[in-house]
């Protein structure tokens, strides 16, 4: 009986995350965080089917996307090449600058060509409001729940229905739905879910604060006599 109340409670976190993401469609994967994540998506393409399948990504990804990528180029390049069998990565927001992608407009180019798309939100959450529809241009999203607040070790991903039948999902939800084997940590996971609603509903409040910081900020600046420019 333990092992069912587990069980129900890491399916609730998953509902929860999807709900969270606004997605009604698709399945939500476990694992220790965003790095794997990607790690795993990327060799589920280029691994048995690497003579036909392709992983690319933009030039502003992280590290840990950019190095399990076998193309990183420019998003209007990669329209001329891309097609059914292969992924697309574009982040949501880059970790570095805080800029934004338009990755809905981004999402459907890609997916007109029969390719998948997929997005890093792990600089996003918490900080903005996540697009509206997700499912109807986007294919895969990850995050890591230390982002979140929670302690390191814990990381999700979610799949769209197409590309969670392309890979060869299991429908049964345990060992990840037959991706990753092994024994989640589901103290984790619910809290993950736990933490990603809080900083999905506090991501308005947070954006209105910080302008009223900035623009305190410049207020100062000016009654000093310091020049100054912010630079969006």
């Amino acid at each position: 009986s333990l092992g069912l109340q587990a069980n129900q409670a890491l399916n609730e976190a998953r509902q929860r995350i999807m709900d969270c993401l606004g997605v009604r469609s698709g399945k939500v994967l476990f694992c220790r965080c965003a790095t794997e994540a990607v790690e795993w998506l990327c060799r589920r393409f280029d691994g048995p089917y690497a003579s036909t399948l392709e992983t690319n990504c933009s030039i502003y990804e992280h590290d840990s996307v950019r190095d399990c990528c076998y193309n990183e180029c420019n998003f209007n390049d990669a329209m001329n090449y891309m097609g059914p069998n292969s992924i697309y990565l574009h982040q949501h927001t880059n970790q570095i600058t805080g800029s934004i992608f338009s990755i809905e407009f981004i999402g459907k180019q890609v997916q007109s060509t029969g390719a998948f798309f997929g997005s890093d939100f792990t600089a996003a959450i918490g900080h903005y409001p996540l697009p509206d529809n997700l499912d109807s241009f986007c294919d895969a999203v990850w995050m890591s729940g230390h982002k979140l607040g929670t302690e390191p070790g814990i990381g999700a991903i979610w799949l769209s229905d197409r590309l969670f039948k392309y890979l060869g999902g299991d429908e049964d939800s345990r060992n990840e739905y037959g991706f990753i084997h092994g024994t989640p940590n589901v103290s984790a996971a619910v809290t993950m879910s736990l933490a990603m609603k809080r900083a999905v509903r506090e991501a308005k409040t947070n954006n209105i604060v910080w302008g009223q910081l900035v623009n305190y900020m410049c207020t100062k600046l000016s009654e000093n006599g310091i020049l100054h420019h912010i630079q969006d």
